[in-house]
């Protein structure tokens, strides 16, 4: 089984015309010269064709430009039709001769035949304080040209570092006043901060800080976040790939309406403990040089129920140990990585055979219960039977 791919003649363009799969399915392309303004030009994509079985056969799309050719330095629009679905769809890019000029100006859904626009969004660009051009808002109008028309319109803010922190949201009936505002603030300090590298000389720039809602009426806090502070000092002998500092600026406390969560972690970045801001509703988790701190050795509750784990070389873990004593082991293929038997807390074994036909998987426990496992391209079957 291969995959093969057609090319046009290297003296015209060698550009690729097909790719034929496996099973004789297909993508097509057909290309095309466009001519911009100052005697340029632009081979561009003209038409492509997928074909997958005798029925439907061929689908061809047609992709065309305005006629605007060599008096434009971008087109003003670009049209997709699809022949079989009676579909089309139209883009149109902003001429203006600044910042926004090529950017998307409107997107279009259409019905081909008879001609019907069941969609339109418009797109209005801005710039953030660094000069990026970012969409400041989004119309989206139903049904537009008619007198049921309506506009679902959304409207955002980006700070220069391409956060989100205004998001405007209209009702249909009124595009002026925004129903619902969200404001978002983000982490930002310098060079240093308490002894650790900044945010900003970091270019760690993403940190939520707050996030709220309101209604013109009301303001409501949706997250609180707290960012510096939770990385224990206990140093980590033997650890090998990490700087020194411990993770640079994570998430030590976040607070939603009615709950709080509390994190703390170690230098190597692991996750120790956390809570519910309830000291007595806490999991701590210890960490061990035998996996290069990559794994816990124990995994303890506030009321100290604690359970232990071993892994072997890859981080397959070989052993767990609850609470009330109860082991559950797992042996691997030292080759492969897959598993060969496990034991249970009570003593039964399952041993596990493989092969590359189904069924794939068989799973014998104590002898007496059989497990087989296959699959296909599309689904998994799963048969169980007890002697």
């Amino acid at each position: 089984m291969s995959t093969s791919f057609t090319y046009n003649s290297a003296s015209t363009s060698g550009e690729l015309a097909q790719v034929t799969f496996p099973y004789l399915g297909y993508i097509g392309w057909q290309y095309g010269t466009e001519s911009l303004e100052d005697n340029h030009s632009l081979r561009a994509v003209t038409g492509r064709s997928l074909y997958w079985s005798s029925t439907p056969g061929v689908r061809s799309y047609t992709l065309t430009r305005d006629s605007g050719g060599a008096t434009e330095f971008v087109p003003q629009s670009r049209t997709l039709v699809d022949a079989t679905a009676n579909a089309t769809k139209v883009w149109t890019f902003d001429q203006t001769a600044n910042a926004s000029q090529g950017l998307v100006a409107s997107y279009s859904e259409q019905q081909t035949t008879p001609s019907l626009t069941p969609r339109l969004t418009n797109y209005t660009w801005a710039q953030d304080s660094a000069g990026n051009s970012f969409i400041s808002q989004i119309q989206t109008i139903s049904d537009p040209g008619k007198t049921y028309a309506v506009t679902k319109q959304v409207g955002q803010t980006l700070d220069q570092y391409g956060n989100v922190t205004q998001t405007l949201l209209y009702n249909f009936s009124n595009l002026t006043t925004p129903a619902k505002t969200y404001t978002n603030t983000y982490a930002s300090y310098g060079a240093m901060y308490g002894g650790v590298p900044g945010l900003n000389s970091t270019f760690v720039l993403n940190r939520l800080l707050t996030s709220t809602v309101a209604n013109g009426t009301t303001t409501v806090t949706l997250a609180s976040n707290t960012w510096a502070g939770c990385v224990s000092t206990t140093p980590m002998p033997g650890l090998t790939l990490q700087d020194g500092n411990g993770p640079l600026w994570p998430l030590c406390q976040a607070t939603t309406p009615g709950q709080v969560r509390n994190y703390q972690y170690d230098l190597g970045g692991n996750l120790i403990y956390t809570d519910d801001g309830t000291s007595t509703h806490s999991v701590s988790a210890t960490m061990s040089s035998a996996t290069n701190y990559a794994a816990p050795s124990a995994i303890t509750t506030a009321s100290s129920l604690t359970t232990s784990l071993n892994w072997n070389a890859f981080l397959a873990p070989t052993q767990s140990t609850g609470p009330n004593g109860d082991v559950n082991a797992t042996a691997y293929n030292s080759t492969t990585g897959r598993p060969t038997t496990t034991t249970g807390p009570y003593g039964a074994v399952t041993t596990y055979t493989y092969s590359n036909t189904a069924p794939q998987v068989i799973a014998t426990t104590n002898g007496s219960c059989v497990e087989l496992s296959s699959a296909s391209a599309y689904r998994s079957s799963r048969l169980r039977t007890l002697r």
